[in-house]
């Protein structure tokens, strides 16, 4: 009973364990108003202002480099779906129910049909609002909610 409790324990660990390495995409953003110089895992990147630089990267463990945050080590999971590297821990929102782009167009996606709200829901439209809001809820009533506009000097 005991080597087939065993045998059967190794065989749970061993199939449960992701053996994925195929690489998985990343995009190091750069905010700034200037060239930002990046190394990951020994390899330079030189990042134009407000530009990106793409990364594939295999599960295991990492180094980044930055002169405005230093050096850090993270770790890449081998069921992760990739994700923006912010060397310079800069402040980000991810508005999830309104992505306006810089030609301010709304882009699609499903609503609520009980929800009687003004939606785009195919293609693209102008939009002309100053603001968007994303709001998430919690279990136990920990909500948020952010609002962002234009920047204004």
């Amino acid at each position: 009973m005991r080597p087939t409790f065993l045998v059967a324990i190794a065989v749970s660990c061993l199939t449960g364990c992701n053996a994925n390495t195929s690489e998985i995409g990343f995009s190091i953003d750069n905010p700034t108003e200037q060239t930002l110089k990046v190394t990951v895992d020994g390899k330079s990147y030189d990042i134009p202002a407000h530009g990106e630089q793409k990364v594939s990267l295999k599960p295991g463990p990492h180094t980044l480099a930055s002169t405005p945050s230093g050096a850090h080590r993270f770790i890449v999971f081998s069921r992760g779906r990739g994700a923006v590297i912010n060397p310079t821990f800069s402040t980000y929102v991810i508005v999830s129910v309104l992505y306006a782009t810089k030609d301010r167009a709304a882009e699609p996606f499903t609503p609520d049909p009980e929800c009687d709200l003004d939606y785009v829901t195919t293609g693209s439209r102008s939009y002309a609002g100053e603001f968007a809001m994303s709001n998430s809820f919690a279990f136990g009533g920990s909500n948020a909610a952010v609002v962002v506009g234009r920047y204004r000097p």
